[in-house]
């Protein structure tokens, strides 16, 4: 998990949603000063959200997300943090470009249907 994560941006938060310990000593030990929100997806205010869930997100779940403005731009699938099981997931906000000037060569992908983005350095692979 902390080699999925590396080292997020200054402003990144981790949101974990009720995996014992992961939030207030886990997260808080590898990564030291991080903005870590023990709470609910829906507590996720930054551009880039680290979230750590106890199980798969719902459709009703994944709609709220992008209602709320953002793309979810990896699943890794179950992970563990020392003998703490969660799932892990990447939300990033939705950037749009300006009428008649070029995007930032970003591409957002979502998925649907239960089919889950993995993102890598250089390649996107889809995993259903």
């Amino acid at each position: 998990t902390l080699s999925i994560i590396g080292e997020p941006g200054e402003d990144t938060p981790f949101v974990s949603n009720g995996i014992q310990h992961i939030g207030w000593t886990v997260l808080d030990y590898y990564y030291q000063g991080a903005d870590i929100v023990n709470g609910s997806f829906r507590e996720a205010t930054k551009d880039d959200v680290w979230y750590f869930s106890p199980g798969l997100l719902n459709e009703g779940d994944r709609e709220i997300i992008e209602d709320m403005g953002y793309v979810i731009t990896a699943n890794y699938g179950e992970q563990q943090l020392g003998k703490y099981p969660f799932t892990l997931y990447r939300f990033e906000r939705m950037q749009s470009a300006e009428p008649g000037k070029e995007g930032n060569g970003t591409v957002f992908l979502s998925y649907t249907n239960n089919k889950y983005l993995k993102t890598g350095e250089k390649k996107c692979e889809l995993i259903w």
